[in-house]
């Protein structure tokens, strides 16, 4: 397969231009294990995706560590657990604030048209208001 090089979404319009679309996601808070992310799209090309990227604006204290993953929907369109394209998800733990391109530690094979989604989501230690990650801007 030929690896897909792609850049999705609104991550590459700074927030300082106003745009909604860059901001959409500027207050969401993940501080407990309620709390989840999900863009959804569809694969442009056929090939490998090896890395998801995202934007952390804002680390409250220690955060746990969080699921990170490219994954398939359910029959009602929304994002599951389940790893798309014989990825796997990955563990991300958030120390320092800005642009993320985690390394997918099995890649996705991708098919053009397939409807997937980045996830991020809380493992089982839950994250708190006081230890957390925020302002979360996808790519």
């Amino acid at each position: 397969m030929t690896p897909v090089n792609a850049l999705w979404g609104p991550g590459n319009i700074p927030e300082s231009t106003g745009n909604a679309t860059a901001t959409a996601f500027g207050g969401h808070v993940l501080n407990d294990l309620d709390n989840a992310l999900a863009w959804v799209l569809r694969v442009p090309k056929s090939g490998t995706i090896t890395h998801v990227g995202f934007g952390v604006k804002t680390i409250t204290g220690s955060p746990p560590d969080y699921y990170v993953g490219l994954v398939t929907l359910d029959v009602a369109g929304l994002p599951t657990a389940v790893p798309y394209g014989g990825s796997a998800v990955a563990t991300y733990t958030p120390t320092t604030p800005g642009w993320v391109w985690l390394e997918l530690s099995t890649p996705a094979a991708a098919v053009a048209g397939d409807l997937v989604a980045i996830h991020i989501y809380p493992t089982a230690i839950a994250p708190d208001a006081a230890n957390c990650m925020w302002r979360i801007r996808w790519l």
